[in-house]
């Protein structure tokens, strides 16, 4: 993250990184306010009507411009298919193999609290859905044009078998990361290669 930023991207990110230890129904405009450092709740109001607001933009911020990365990432990839898979597995836990760094949400956040956050913000706040849905046929469609040469069956494969690594890799304590990404990524390719 930026040294030098706005008091309203402080305020953005003050809100996401609260409601990934609370929930965002759990954090009050006042616990912002208090860990903001250059405003109170009223440079909060400032910039957003209504707390919802802030979650609108934490989600364009966090999920949309993070899938947004993650496609780019993956359209410049030129490796072989088990290569992409690997690197799509990587980046999905944090890890971006390709630099040999943190995906940059890495750095300031845990993945696993990251994806709870954002199951809980579709499932409760339904007005959500449709920026939670974009994101996520966005990054199907990069599945599909990336992984399984233009195959939508095959994407969603790919897709519906990373959801289940994220949700194994969340809820397992003693998931070993490398033996399973390299097992799931096997598993994907001896379907598609069928």
């Amino acid at each position: 993250m930026s040294l030098k930023r706005s008091s309203k991207e402080a305020i953005i990110e003050t809100t996401f990184l609260l409601s990934l230890k609370k929930g965002f129904d759990n954090v009050s405009v006042n616990d912002i306010g208090k860990h903001t450092s250059m405003c109170g709740s009223s440079g909060i109001y400032y910039h957003f009507k209504k707390k919802e607001d802030l979650l609108d933009h934490v989600i364009d911020k966090y999920v949309v411009e993070n899938t947004n990365a993650f496609k780019n990432a993956l359209d410049s990839h030129n490796g072989t298919l088990i290569e992409k898979l690997r690197f799509v597995f990587y980046y999905h836990v944090g890890i971006n193999i390709l630099s040999g760094d943190n995906v940059p949400l890495a750095d300031l956040i845990d993945y696993k609290d990251y994806y709870l956050f954002f199951m809980n913000s579709f499932h409760i706040r339904p007005v959500f859905r449709d920026k939670l849905y974009e994101s996520r046929k966005g990054k199907l469609d990069c599945f599909v044009k990336n992984l399984s040469d233009d195959s939508l069956e095959d994407g969603l494969y790919i897709y519906a078998v990373l959801r289940g690594f994220i949700i194994d890799w969340i809820l397992s304590p003693d998931f070993e990361l490398d033996v399973n990404i390299e097992r799931y990524c096997r598993m994907i390719l001896s379907v598609l290669e069928k």
